[in-house]
């Protein structure tokens, strides 16, 4: 349960500094702007993230010697200012390890949210966020202000989703309207060290719409007039950039990077400018495919497993940036992807969520001004600010970890050094090896074998006086009594000279009629599996990894159906079995709907995950395997 958050600020009755007053005449129907000035000279105590002292202006307004209207407005006394390429706050260089994120609605409307987000960043050695192109409440701005976390406050112009009608002189309007409503709302902020214009427009122009340089020409102009309303409405600021936009063309006193590599870092190194990372990394997309080439097959293990691929990639990215001497250091980003998905209000994690489920709310209130929302269902948010009192705040994965070590400097994080890859070698050819003979007993294994036969094994029909190698039996249905004799006759003789009965595809039809011949239960749960992990290495696995046995992506082919378990199981080797993880819940084609779905198909999904099994038996051996022996994929993994 998260604590009531510590109040930072209250109002006394101590005068700090005094303003002097000014009388002024005004007739019906005319405005006048009133500046009042004073010196300081030290009687107000400096705003910093290591002590955000807070001040309030009181403004009374008299009339006829009798108060008529007061006006009280919380500031801290600060500067935020550029020099050359650096970032100064209250004349020192500072560095900015932050953090963005897309506002989400019901979940993250309440102060105590904005809390446990800036709680969780300063345990990750941050401090500061960028407020993801969206317009923040500004609560967020409060919290901020009370808590040290500095604010890269930027406003929701964007088009990284194709939406905005950018060939509308409305839109252009419309834009102009918004940048000078949010930097007037958010100026008296000390919080906000600067402002973010736009993200991703030119970008999208370029490279998605591949609109006609007149559009992007247009919209370099809107940019240089955004620029220069942010700093008429405040011009106390220097930082003001365009995420992903670099500096629009030079426009901008600040560049700000997308996913760039170490040679745009050096580029924005040597320009003379400050420069940000607003986003990079994989963590909102990465395949395990992609995340691979950070921690090898053990990204195709787990969730677990590509997520420690993503804090070996983030730790790196983290310190190419300290290299270079970006101002503004992220990832994108902490409080989503480097921490798990929480199960709000539901305790049994094996079943999937229902409307029971969730954390509920009181009745709506007619007449109520605000937002009454009536429940928040399980793993809609990644922090519990104090919404079910059974979890913690976070949970983290490696990957926030590899982000403390990096922002922190730690030494000798384990994060430091990715493990070396071995090159994954190709499977062994799929023909027969030498003289061994592959047989089956016609009535059961015709289908079996024409699909071998495709994969290039030849089998022959069993006989009952020739020795064979390799016994092939359909495991998929219950067998007649006479083809019953039949197989358990095969199968003994087979096992008595040592050979191998290899049975395919077990299936429940099927499991009775086996755990009759080989002794043991056999038994089979519903286990659609896309993916592989190798738990044993065995000859019979020669040339295949979890890489060879993953067909979640570019195939997105269900190899098995059941897995095994049971009596037999449990005595045998189990040599390779399904992944937790049901990446097709996680990867941009097929079935994809992202973070929380992936961690539910772990949780969730309790059935028997082995799908090859071994176990010696008599003077032979009994392989028991469930994949599919039709060939569907472009992959050759016999």
């Amino acid at each position: 349960m998260l604590d009531a958050p510590e109040v930072k600020w209250k109002l006394t009755d101590k005068t700090s500094l005094e303003l002097p007053s000014q009388t002024i005449q005004l007739a019906p129907g005319v405005s006048q702007t009133v500046v009042l000035t004073t010196k300081v000279n030290g009687q107000l105590k400096l705003w910093s993230p290591a002590s955000p002292n807070l001040n309030g202006l009181l403004l009374n307004l008299s009339a006829d010697g009798q108060t008529i209207d007061t006006k009280f407005q919380r500031f801290g006394w600060r500067q935020f200012t550029v020099n050359g390429n650096q970032l100064l706050l209250n004349g020192q260089p500072i560095t900015l390890r932050g953090d963005s994120w897309h506002f989400m609605g019901v979940p993250q409307m309440t102060r105590r949210y904005a809390y446990a987000w800036f709680s969780l960043l300063k345990d990750a050695g941050g401090n500061a966020v960028r407020l993801h192109a969206s317009v923040y409440p500004t609560f967020y701005h409060d919290m901020a202000d009370e808590m040290g976390i500095m604010i890269l406050d930027e406003n929701a112009i964007w088009l990284s989703d194709g939406g905005p009608k950018a060939d509308s002189d409305l839109f252009w309007q419309n834009c102009r309207a918004h940048v000078v409503e949010l930097v007037q709302r958010d100026r008296n902020h000390p919080s906000v060290f600067g402002w973010s214009v736009c993200n991703e427009i030119l970008p999208v122009l370029r490279n998605v719409w591949h609109s006609p340089q007149s559009m992007i020409d247009h919209c370099l102009d809107e940019i240089t007039v955004w620029k220069n309303l942010c700093l008429t409405n405040d011009p106390t600021r220097t930082w003001i950039s365009g995420d992903g936009e670099w500096d629009a063309s030079g426009r901008l006193p600040v560049i700000n990077i997308h996913y760039g590599g170490d040679g745009d870092l050096q580029r924005a190194a040597e320009s003379g400018k400050p420069f940000a990372i607003g986003e990079t990394s994989m963590a909102y997309y990465g395949t395990p495919k992609q995340v691979s080439k950070f921690n090898g097959n053990r990204a195709y293990e787990s969730d677990l497993g590509r997520m420690e691929g993503l804090a070996y990639e983030c730790y790196g990215l983290l310190t190419s940036q300290q290299k270079y001497g970006a101002n503004y250091q992220s990832v994108f980003n902490i409080v989503w992807y480097s921490i798990q998905p929480l199960p709000l209000g539901k305790t049994d994690l094996t079943k999937a969520p229902t409307l029971d489920d969730g954390i509920f709310f009181g009745k709506y209130r007619e007449g109520v001004p605000g937002m009454q929302p009536e429940r928040l269902g399980p793993y809609v948010s990644t922090l519990n600010p104090g919404y079910d009192p059974s979890l913690p705040l976070y949970r983290p994965w490696p990957m926030f970890k590899a982000l403390h070590d990096a922002n922190m400097k730690v030494q000798n994080s384990p994060w430091a050094n990715r493990p070396g890859l071995a090159t994954s070698a190709e499977p062994a050819a799929p023909t027969n090896q030498g003289n061994a003979k592959v047989s089956y007993v016609p009535e059961n294994g015709n289908l079996l074998a024409q699909e071998l036969s495709r994969a290039g094994v030849k089998a022959s029909i069993y006989s009952d006086d020739t020795n064979t190698d390799f016994l092939l039996i359909d495991g998929s249905s219950d067998p007649s009594q006479s083809l019953a004799d039949a197989l358990k006759n095969a199968v003994d003789k087979t096992l008595a000279h040592g050979g191998t009965v290899w049975i395919w595809n077990v299936k429940p039809a099927g499991a009775a009629a086996l755990s009759k011949w080989l002794g043991d239960k056999i038994s089979v749960e519903p286990r659609a599996s896309s993916s592989f992990v190798v738990k044993q290495s065995d000859p019979l696995l020669a040339g295949l990894d979890n890489a060879g046995l993953y067909f979640s992506e570019d195939d997105d082919w269900q190899q098995m159906t059941y897995g095994l378990t049971g009596e037999f199981v449990n005595s045998a080797r189990v040599v390779l079995e399904a992944s937790p993880a049901d990446w097709r819940r996680w990867n941009y084609k097929g079935e994809q709907v992202k973070t929380a779905a992936l961690y539910r198909s772990e949780v969730e999904n309790t059935a028997a995950r082995a799908a090859i099994v071994i176990r010696p038996m008599n003077q032979g051996r009994i392989i028991l395997c469930n994949l599919d022996p039709e060939t569907k994929s472009t992959k050759k993994w016999r």
